[in-house]
């Protein structure tokens, strides 16, 4: 048995009208607005009696998020001079460990 999307069920929508609401109510109900915007819901935030200067919206992590790093990727691009493994004079040495 195969299953398929059923046409006729709810998809969440997006509230035409933004939720307008000052920092402090912000902060105050911050939890309830977190679930407002999950479910498509827009909220803004003013300062005071100012127009809203925020907006509050769902992250959407970019693919730079889950690029695994390449070991050995700038193998050859990078030299280290013989002079690195030297050991360090001894005033420099001493200002290290100051």
């Amino acid at each position: 048995m195969s299953r398929t999307k059923n046409p006729r069920a709810k998809t969440p929508k997006r509230s035409t009208k933004p939720t307008i609401v000052k920092v402090h109510a912000a902060k105050t109900n911050l939890s309830s607005l977190l679930q407002r915007v999950a479910r498509g819901g827009r909220v803004l935030i003013a300062n005071g009696n100012q127009d809203p200067r925020f907006e509050l919206v769902l992250f959407q992590p970019g693919p730079q998020q889950h690029t695994p790093r390449q070991f050995g990727a700038l193998r050859g691009a990078v030299t280290v001079d013989q002079r690195f493994f030297e050991p360090l004079p001894a005033a420099e040495l001493e200002a290290w460990e100051r």
